[in-house]
């Protein structure tokens, strides 16, 4: 769930029934043939394709995962549903694959669910707060960035235990493990100081802080690029920024673009790192250049990511947050491959193989 639009969501729900009305809705052959949203096929083999988080309504609990196979052009909606007899929750917020199990966040359940490579489930986490996004360690202790707790939670690698690892002043979202390191990004929305609470931290395998770089704007996300290098992505309204961190000291070069960019995401072989901002954009680390690769206009653009493995970009409709979404997939070119209907409020999408 994006926090801005706990805010937003309101609103376009008292307009919603107008815009069906008067027919400005995104109609199916705006974007060619679509999967409906009640197949009851099954599928075990998540290996080479796209795991969708449709967060669905807020406080409804009709949040869902769905799943898309390129090979053959299918999504497979509702999938932890039809393979556990229950629904996901309300809110779901994050997927992510481990050494021993899938670990799936569900914000507004507080929960955090743990499926085996089946999608079956092994072990679920409750009275959690807020849970955001999800790594892992090497040794497969999982930890649990928070909206509410102000906190990292660690669960080990047994699943039958959960601690506080680190307590933050602000709320934590993206988070990665590397080289006996955490790095965590610590947020605050809408106030006076967010400029100075917009932090990203390193910490030790004890929890303690060991370094800090201050952003200064939302953090959007970060990724691992190089093994001593991250990227991390941050945004206001107008202005974005795009910081390459060197992990051993935590010195950095920042390139400033115009626009709102986001959802970050990387590609090793190609050494660019990829976003979106009204469009699919390249940026290439080495020469610090942006590319407009494939313009997108009139969609309610709620998720991003690109498929290192097939050189593709993969990018959610949300619509109106009521009708069910759309998974529209491109070629490196920014070609249309693909569509297919998902489900309400598509978000996250995850592809397991571009770790």
């Amino acid at each position: 769930m994006k926090f801005q639009s706990l805010i937003s969501k309101a609103a376009i729900l008292s307009v919603s029934c107008l815009v069906l009305l008067f027919g400005t809705a995104c109609q199916p052959d705006d974007i060619g043939p679509q999967t409906g949203d009640s197949n009851t096929d099954s599928i075990s083999d998540f290996t080479n394709g796209v795991f969708i988080i449709n967060e669905g309504n807020f406080t409804w609990g009709n949040g869902s995962l769905s799943f898309y196979e390129p090979e053959s052009s299918k999504a497979y909606n509702h999938l932890f549903d039809a393979k556990n007899d229950y629904p996901l929750g309300d809110v779901p917020q994050s997927i992510r694959k481990g050494k021993y199990d899938y670990c799936l966040t569900v914000n507004n359940s507080n929960s955090v669910v743990f499926c085996d490579f089946q999608m079956n489930v092994i072990h679920e986490f409750n009275s959690i707060d807020s849970p955001r996004y999800t790594t892992e360690d090497e040794d497969g202790n999982v930890y649990i960035s928070s909206l509410y707790g102000k906190q990292i939670l660690k669960i080990n690698k047994e699943r039958s235990q959960i601690d506080t690892f680190a307590y933050f002043k602000e709320w934590t979202e993206d988070i990665l493990w590397h080289e006996e390191h955490l790095y965590i990004a610590q947020k605050r929305f809408g106030e006076t100081d967010s400029i100075a609470k917009n932090i990203l931290f390193k910490l030790n395998n004890l929890g303690e802080k060991v370094d800090s770089l201050s952003i200064g704007q939302d953090i959007d996300g970060i990724k691992l690029v190089a093994n001593e290098k991250l990227a991390l992505l941050s945004n206001s309204e107008l202005q974005s920024k795009i910081w390459i961190i060197e992990l051993a000291d935590f010195e950095s070069t920042v390139k400033e673009i115009t626009g709102k960019a986001s959802f970050l995401s990387f590609s090793g072989s190609k050494n660019q790192v990829y976003y979106f901002k009204e469009g699919i954009y390249s940026f290439d680390i080495a020469s610090q250049t942006e590319t407009l690769i494939k313009a997108v206009s009139n969609k309610n653009s709620y998720g991003f990511n690109m498929d290192a493995l097939r050189s593709e970009f993969y990018l959610v409709d949300a619509k109106d947050f009521i009708s069910k979404g759309d998974l529209l997939r491109y070629n490196f070119e920014g070609n249309l491959l693909d569509s297919v209907q998902l489900s309400i409020i598509p978000g996250e999408i995850y592809l397991e193989h571009n770790l």
